[in-house]
């Protein structure tokens, strides 16, 4: 994942969304796509160290989440398919 202009890390090919909602703590998956529109300087996730509790996205602005952190695989599998769905808060 490449850090983008929006200072959120987005997947190259599929334009998924990660964004540190608390550096080292919470990392939140955006429930909606990147545009592709990443920094000059390329920075990626995998030169960082990290390990982020990976949780869903439950409000619209920073920090994104109200620490609504997955408990398994399956539940980030059915959250991603929801992503892009229009949401409510």
């Amino acid at each position: 994942m490449r850090l983008n202009i929006d200072d959120f890390f987005e997947c190259e090919k599929c334009s998924l969304q990660i964004v540190l909602s608390a550096p080292n703590i919470l990392a939140t998956i955006l429930n909606w796509r990147g545009k592709k529109k990443f920094r000059q300087r390329p920075e990626y996730a995998d030169e960082r160290i990290c390990n982020e509790i990976l949780c869903r996205q439950t409000m619209e602005g920073y920090p994104f989440t109200d620490k609504n952190i997955f408990q398994s695989g399956r539940e980030i599998e059915e959250y991603l398919l929801t992503c892009d769905q229009p949401k409510l808060y």
